[in-house]
């Protein structure tokens, strides 16, 4: 970690330093062309993107784009990015055994070898893990998320849509900020900021906060809450301003998540609906508990605890130079994180083979990336403005797990063991990668009012994979690396046929894929406040390696992507509108497989298995209803399908019955089916209303937000789908005119509907399901000030 981060580092000091000396020629440049000058242009009352790279206004972007300023954040208490995304159309984030990121149907699926077909960054550096959406959200000026492939300007991944983070910069006044919150179920979320100028050229913002809960699931077994959490996050941002041509903007990102029993879920259908037969855990949860398992999604439990450890560490380092009419911007990252987690995914508490757990998975993985990217742009404007980029990045990745499968008594069929061994496997899988990418994006103004963009880039993806898989035993209770005692080569291959899994090296431990990706999209003024555009995008996702018990390596996924649209204000600028209407082709979608066997047992492959459809139409508007009064709503329709995909897994029912429900080989054709996290309708309606009332405005703010039905897994399985639901917040604040400080309370979820973020089938019981439920009903008072 240490010499990435050096190198890194004197690759950032190299490119500032040359920037830096190049800027004093350019000193007596006039101060329009500057940086900062572009950025006030482009802020004059309007929503401000940089989906682009640029600082420009949202309606001149030919994107769909969800904005959620850092002030609405803060006002209502939305810490992370999965809160953030449950409230928008077309976004969900589920923070689950694999944490996952969808946009419009398309996502990547349960395997530690994906990576996100959402890329995510944090003032332009690339988090490419999907545990990296534990790393907190807070101090931040905005979150934008990009609807559809972002390929040109965020490079080979984005190919569903990206999430753009921006942090708050340290200013030139003196400035403080801080806020404290308690509420329901121990919550707490304590958060300062202070910015300092130090000179005429240094700023320093640090900023920091403490959260946690005790937990809002009832656990019968440990006899505690769950889960209960503690975060410490820590942020120092540095701005260097030596003239009006330059600015280095340095930052440092530090962070910890601790979680005991993290993934608290519930067991449902226990027993299950007719026609399955009661099974393997769940007949033996029955059997201890002599009577049936409560089957309402109802914040309660009875399962053997699991635990998490997250920390995580982050610069970027940003230097941008004016010279003349052209900008030259350097973005250098380093991110790291560590992980360590222990799952149970049979929530029961019956023990399991040696008195410990049913099927207990430990996780630990390490992860370190540093990126450059150096950018060129031209003055914007005239006839033809364009960008001109190149961007590398190097990462590491070492996963090492231990399942424990003390569910059934597997050793009975490998001697020496017995019925009574506490069988395991320990997988271990390293990923190398290295990605190297040319880009160019040019605007033309052929005439009045009309713009054409173009835009290429050609990306080369390599990574070196290895993989090593053994059977043995480890601790009933928390198995690990550590406790995991291997078995010899003839009972690990005999546990092999009987597991379902794999102990070979990656066939191909050595792949490299690239391609070439044009966008192009047409914009047409129509009024000098309504912007219309038509775009084209073709998308890529580079291969990689599967982090599941059968291996294997996959190959890229693509799509080529429409969209049309109109966005713009209108009467007198008090109505704020955007309508677009998309469709993207996926072909090679690379999807992780779990199938149930004869034995119980989940196996975990990959493969390019389906090609698969997104289409709908968006729609979000804002409306000034009155000076004190102002309306909004994000609406979103989705039709996202598997166009082909035989060779899918079973579902539930289909494993039960066979051939008869079309069920073959353990597969099925789900072409023609809706992709999992892809509902129909989603969206939101939310009223923002200032009162006021003498010296002071009371400040109230309804929100209700919903979503039909789903599927939760890659298999089209009715049990395994969330229901249609509404839920309703509700912020009640009051304070100066000058919002010096304020005093509010937040009610989310005020209906007390009872959701589950995800679920999935219980190895060895076929028909039963476990459920993560999602926050009930919380209550919290907000106290929050600022010079």
């Amino acid at each position: 970690m240490k010499t990435e981060l050096l190198r890194a580092c004197a690759s950032a000091m190299v490119i500032a330093a040359a920037i830096s000396v190049s800027s004093q020629a350019f000193a007596a440049a006039d101060e329009a062309s500057s940086p900062q000058a572009d950025e006030a242009e482009a802020t004059s009352g309007d929503i401000v993107v940089t989906a682009q790279r640029r600082t420009e206004r949202l309606r001149d972007v030919p994107i769909s784009v969800s904005v959620v300023g850092g002030e609405q954040l803060a006002r209502d208490n939305l810490t992370n990015l999965s809160a953030v995304a449950d409230r928008l159309a077309n976004v969900r984030i589920t923070p689950g055994p694999f944490d996952q990121l969808n946009i419009r149907g398309i996502g990547s699926s349960n395997n530690t070898g994906f990576e996100q077909s959402v890329a995510t960054f944090v003032d332009g550096v690339y988090r490419s893990r999907p545990r990296a959406i534990r790393a907190a959200l807070f101090d931040v000026e905005r979150v934008e998320v990009l609807k559809g492939p972002q390929t040109t300007f965020f490079g080979n991944n984005a190919i569903a849509g990206a999430l753009n983070i921006t942090t708050r910069k340290p200013g030139r006044e003196l400035a403080a900020n801080g806020s404290a919150l308690y509420g329901s179920y121990g919550e707490y979320n304590v958060e300062a900021g202070v910015t300092v100028p130090v000179g005429d050229m240094f700023s320093v913002r640090a900023a920091g906060r403490l959260s946690g809960m005790d937990g809002y699931v009832k656990n019968a077994f440990t006899r505690k809450d769950a889960p209960h959490e503690r975060n410490r996050v820590g942020r120092i941002s540095l701005a260097f301003t030596p003239s009006s041509n330059f600015r280095s903007d340095l930052r440092y990102d530090t962070g910890k998540t601790t979680s005991d029993d993290f993934l608290p879920f519930e067991l449902e259908s226990c027993p299950p609906p007719a026609p399955f037969p009661v099974g393997g855990s769940c007949a033996n949860y029955i059997a201890a508990n002599g009577t049936a398992v409560d089957d309402k999604l109802n914040w309660r439990n009875s399962s053997r605890p699991g635990k998490l450890d997250y920390a995580f560490n982050e610069v970027g380092w940003t230097n941008a130079l004016s010279m003349g009419d052209y900008t030259l911007t350097s973005i250098t990252g380093f991110f790291n994180h560590n992980t360590e987690y222990l799952q149970q995914l049979i929530p029961s508490p019956v023990p399991g083979i040696g008195g410990g757990s049913l099927l207990p998975v430990f996780q630990r993985e390490t992860f370190r990336q540093w990126s450059q990217e150096i950018r060129l742009a031209s003055p914007t404007g005239g006839f033809f403005e364009w960008q001109l980029g190149g961007y590398y990045s190097s990462s590491k990745m070492r996963n090492n797990g231990v399942t424990g499968f003390f569910f059934a008594p597997f050793g009975a069929s490998a001697p020496p063991y017995t019925a009574q061994t506490p069988v395991a496997g320990r997988l271990t899988v390293h990923e190398d990668a290295t990605t190297k990418s040319v880009f160019g994006a040019a605007t033309i103004r052929p005439i009045d009012r009309v713009k054409l963009n173009l835009g290429l880039r050609y990306s080369v993806v390599e990574k070196d994979g290895f993989r090593f898989l053994r059977n043995g035993t480890a601790d009933p209770n928390y198995p690990t690396p550590e406790n995991f005692v291997a078995a010899s080569q003839q009972v690990s291959d005999t546990l092999n046929t009987i597991l379902g899994s794999n102990n070979q090296n990656f066939a191909n431990p050595h792949r490299k894929d690239d391609k070439l990706m044009p966008s192009v999209s047409l914009q047409f003024e129509a009024t000098p406040d309504v912007t219309a555009y038509a775009s084209y995008t073709k998308g890529f996702k580079a291969g990689g390696y599967s982090g599941g018990s059968a291996g294997g390596d996959f190959g890229p996924e693509t799509v080529n992507a429409y969209e049309v649209g109109i966005k713009g204000n209108l009467f007198d600028r008090r109505v704020t509108f955007s309508l677009s209407a998309f469709r993207g082709d996926y072909s090679g979608l690379q999807e992780s497989v779990s199938e149930t066997l004869p034995s119980g047992t989940v196996r975990v492959s990959v493969a390019n298995a389906a090609s698969a459809r997104s289409q709908g139409v968006e729609l979000s508007a804002s409306w000034h209803v009155t000076s004190w009064l102002t309306a909004s709503t994000d609406l979103a329709y989705l039709d996202a399908i598997y166009r082909n995909y035989n060779g899918a897994p079973c579902s539930s029912i289909q494993t039960l019955l066979g051939a008869s429900a079309g069920c073959v080989g353990r597969r099925q054709d789900l072409s023609g089916k809706r992709r999992g996290f892809a509902p129909e309708w989603t969206g939101n309606f939310r009223l923002d209303a200032t009162i006021p009332a003498g010296d002071m405005n009371v400040r109230v703010s309804p929100l209700l937000y919903f979503s039909s039905w789903y599927f939760q897994s890659s298999t089209a399985d009715d049990l395994i789908r969330q229901k249609g639901y509404a839920k309703v917040d509700l912020r009640v604040g009051v304070g100066p005119k000058d919002d010096r400080w304020s005093l509010a309370v937040i009610g989310q979820n005020l209906t007390n509907k009872a959701t589950a973020g995800f679920r999935q089938t219980v190895s060895g019981a076929n028909g039963s399901v476990s459920a993560l439920a999602e926050r009930p009903r919380t209550v919290a008072v907000q106290l929050t000030a600022r010079y």
